[in-house]
């Protein structure tokens, strides 16, 4: 075995990442996508914008495995991490909640399908709500807060993965560990859809849904140890054998079952794609991600992430109103509600968020 450690020979003091422009742009393609995908899907443009989530995926694992192989492997490096992580998580999470199941409803406001959520709020306060977004599959004005589930998914994440990388830093074979995961993953996802239907949605499954992380993890791995990198090739093509024949397998042998072709291999196929974007991107300057309007998006892409979907369910029923007698399309509908999710992510960053970034610099 190889014990090499994973990290750097010379390794930064801090937990403070080197700066990426072109991933700034990258993520605020992921926002646009959603926002594509929620606000046009089925009537504009196809839904397939939800696949900007896979994209925040492999942006989250490859930027804190970055992270993490930049920085040492003392203990108080990694409680710095913890605290600047929970400086740009928590805050704007929380008030969300707060404003969301509390302040809102004290004032008067009722939002359409809160009542719903606010039955597992405690499960949100503990980032563990994609566990019953799983299991309880929302329909209608219930799914106001569904796309929270990815929000526990990278925080869970956030969690596990630097004490792992803390006790494994020596092993040579993480990498190893990474491919077989993903190979895991894919055949739980596969397994459950198989098993349990239309019962079940592995869609939001920590466990099921951390193929795009960790790919965007292996990213992280392939580009600061190529040497490495070379000895998990043989697995890499294991894998990626292994789930394309899973892939046949599931659209021959269930064709009439309600397995999702997603599952059984389209979303880890769909975040290796996005890892070429992404390992393109740092090696070359692409005029389009590092323009001034994708890099805007990503700036407010938390806030306009977290408010976009309660925003759009409580001023729905009022701008339909407004808007179709006029104009009779959902276009201009849809563009307002759009300029004003953006516009409340501004504020709130400006606002309330901006501060508690600001104290990173003390970790």
């Amino acid at each position: 075995m190889n014990n090499q450690p994973f990290f750097p020979i010379q390794p930064e003091t801090s937990t403070e990442r080197n700066h990426y422009p072109g991933l700034d742009g990258l993520r605020g393609i992921a926002i646009i996508l959603v926002l594509l995908a929620h606000h046009f899907g089925n009537y504009l443009l196809p839904s397939w914008g939800w696949i900007g989530v896979d994209l925040f995926f492999v942006l989250s694992g490859f930027l804190i495995t970055d992270i993490l192989l930049r920085s040492d492997t003392q203990f108080s490096t990694i409680r710095n991490f913890f605290a600047r992580r929970a400086l740009r998580i928590l805050p704007l999470y929380y008030l969300s909640l707060i404003l969301l199941f509390h302040l809102l409803p004290y004032l008067g406001f009722s939002l359409p399908g809160l009542s719903y959520n606010k039955e597992q709020e405690g499960l949100f306060w503990l980032y563990l709500q994609n566990f019953f977004f799983a299991t309880h599959i929302p329909t209608g004005n219930e799914i106001i807060m569904t796309h929270f589930w990815s929000l526990a998914v990278e925080e869970q994440f956030y969690l596990v993965w630097p004490l792992i990388l803390l006790v494994l830093r020596k092993n040579g074979n993480i990498l190893n560990g990474l491919l077989l995961s993903v190979l895991v993953i894919n055949l739980t996802r596969t397994g459950l859809m198989i098993r349990y239907g239309n019962l079940i949605n592995p869609y939001s499954f920590e466990f099921t849904r951390m193929d795009g992380i960790l790919i965007g993890s292996i990213l992280a791995f392939r580009r600061s140890y190529p040497g490495h990198w070379k000895k998990a090739s043989v697995l890499s093509w294991v894998t990626g054998i292994t789930i394309s024949l899973l892939v046949i397998v599931v659209f021959f042998r269930f064709a009439d079952h309600p397995v999702n072709m997603l599952a059984a291999g389209g979303y880890t196929f769909i975040a290796l794609f996005f890892g070429w974007i992404v390992n393109w991107n740092l090696d070359n300057k692409s005029v389009l991600v590092q323009s001034r309007v994708p890099r805007f998006f990503g700036k407010y892409s938390y806030g306009i992430y977290i408010f976009h979907w309660p925003l759009y369910f409580s001023l729905h029923p009022y701008t339909e109103s407004w808007f179709w007698p006029i104009f009779h399309h959902r276009l201009p509908e849809s563009l307002l509600l759009i300029g004003v999710e953006i516009g409340a992510a501004v504020f709130i960053f400006h606002v309330f968020e901006k501060h508690f970034l600001r104290l990173k610099r003390y970790f």
